[in-house]
């Protein structure tokens, strides 16, 4: 997953290669979508990030794919809540490269 997390491939594909390499025949989209199922909605957390918006500037920084985030977005709403963001794959690197948290700090200067 390293490699769609840094852009490097398609979700699918790291899926894909998982697979074959436990010689598992599965489709890869149907564990994508599997994966997103098991996401729940932590409602504490929404309330806090209501409370600091307006207050702070809030960001994320995820280690994902663009689809995957994309998917998580669809079910579970939140990105909303934040002033900016980066996912890991528009980067090509990923946490803790200190690039996703410069371009963080770069945006607010």
């Amino acid at each position: 997953m390293k490699k769609a997390e840094k852009g490097e491939i398609p979700v699918e594909k790291a899926i894909d290669l998982f697979l074959k390499h436990f010689n598992v025949k599965l489709d890869p989209d149907e564990i994508l979508k599997t994966m997103i199922s098991f996401k729940k909605c932590n409602n504490e957390t929404v309330d806090i990030l209501k409370k600091l918006k307006g207050k702070y500037k809030l960001t994320y920084l995820t280690n994902s794919s663009v689809k995957l985030m994309g998917l998580s977005e669809e079910m579970l709403p939140l990105l909303h809540h934040f002033d900016y963001g980066i996912i890991s794959a528009t980067i090509k690197a990923r946490k803790p490269d200190p690039k996703g948290f410069t371009l963080i700090l770069s945006h607010f200067n």
